[in-house]
């Protein structure tokens, strides 16, 4: 009896590799039974169907923004846009918000803006990092950018870049811009535009464009050039008289015409002013005349406006007269006049030509029309082509 014992206390021999496992009896343990008779697959993270991660390579990341085939997100996550153009500043953003909601719908797009100057990056970050239950993306603008991210808040808004979240677009704007490391991120993950002034012929192009798309009428390429000759490449200016244009012409089925420019886009005041003293300074009445009849009836200028770029004509042309006599180079007497622009070259010529004592002598007789003007003892429109007409004459 002790001998079984001992027997059954003896430990069991060891099985060789690859040799089954017997119970007691000799017989093998039946075979572990799993949902449907499916043999046990190995252990994935990655969840079934998905190949099995290797070992050492980092668990697959949550759902994040769609990229491009070269790595960088399809939608920007943070935009950057600076120069001194606030129309165009906000031609960029309209673009972008458009952009997003073909994305998210109309409606799920919720727009957040701060100051930049008083807003804090916490604030800003936080609400761009929260989720929102009823939309699907934010755009977060923040204006006066450049101080928001001054000082060490520069630091806080690059951490935010290294890891920009999905349900939002930080836009930032300013006026001033401070490039630095935080540039190179962005345009890593999102995009830079730069709100410079177009040149006249880009102006005339983006003309034709916003008429079409948000006025609903077409601009003539003629129209367009000037539209843009009239008032400059002032996008805000220039959309404002597409307004009154699609407004004012009695077919707006048919094309915007340069006509129709010249009849009813009124040119920038201040530039009317210096336009009106080229033709006059050429000597040429007739083209003097022409131009006054322009200001009035085209550019909406009064006559008072007039006659005050004829007096600043007549006394810039007495000084330089004055300063040639008195033995001045002609060049060096232009510019102590203050001379400029497209008209500084015949009023250099008439001033030598008439002399500073005839231009003296119609600079007191225009400064005494003036006083009569404003005090209605002489019609100012009659007035200003008077003094056109005596401005011709000078030295003849």
């Amino acid at each position: 009896m002790r001998a079984a014992r001992h027997a059954a206390l003896a430990p069991l021999p060891r099985r060789a590799a690859g040799e089954e496992r017997h119970d007691a009896k000799g017989a093998a343990p039946p075979a572990r039974r799993y949902p449907f008779f499916m043999p046990r697959a190995a252990k994935n993270p990655d969840g079934p169907g998905k190949p099995k991660a290797p070992r050492g390579a980092k668990p697959a990341s949550k759902a994040s923004a769609p990229t491009t085939p070269l790595g960088k997100p399809a939608r920007p996550l943070i935009a950057l846009f600076t120069g001194d153009d606030d129309f165009l500043l906000h031609s960029l953003t309209l673009r972008l918000r458009e952009s997003l909601e073909a994305e998210f719908g109309a409606d799920g797009v919720e727009v957040i803006r701060f100051d930049g100057e008083s807003a804090q990056p916490v604030d800003v970050l936080d609400e761009c990092r929260s989720f929102d239950l009823m939309s699907r993306h934010k755009l977060v603008i923040v204006d006066h950018a450049d101080r928001f991210v001054a000082g060490e808040s520069r630091a806080v808004v690059e951490r935010y870049a290294e890891s920009p979240s999905d349900n939002a677009t930080l836009v930032l704007r300013s006026s001033a811009w401070r490039p630095g490391k935080l540039d190179k991120r962005i345009a890593e993950i999102g995009a830079i535009e730069k709100a410079e002034p177009l040149t006249p012929a880009k102006a005339a192009g983006w003309a034709a464009a916003r008429a079409a798309k948000r006025h609903g009428v077409e601009l003539s390429r003629d129209a367009a050039v000037a539209l843009v000759q009239q008032v400059g490449t002032d996008l805000a200016r220039i959309d404002q008289e597409i307004g009154k244009l699609s407004c004012a012409v009695e077919n707006p089925a048919g094309p915007i015409t340069a006509e129709h420019v010249r009849e009813w886009v009124g040119r920038a005041a201040d530039e009317d002013l210096w336009a009106v003293q080229g033709p006059i300074a050429s000597g040429d009445a007739e083209a003097a005349l022409g131009v006054i009849d322009d200001a009035q009836r085209l550019w909406r200028q009064a006559p008072t406006g007039i006659l005050y770029a004829e007096l600043d004509l007549i006394r810039k042309a007495a000084a330089v007269a004055r300063l040639v006599e008195q033995g001045e180079n002609p060049f060096v007497a232009s510019r102590k006049a203050k001379l400029w622009g497209p008209s500084a070259d015949a009023i250099a010529q008439a001033a030598r030509r008439a002399g500073a004592a005839e231009l003296q002598e119609l600079l007191t007789d225009a400064l005494a029309t003036d006083v009569k003007t404003k005090t209605g003892w002489r019609d100012a429109d009659s007035a200003v082509r008077t003094i056109a007409v005596r401005w011709c004459s000078l030295g003849r």
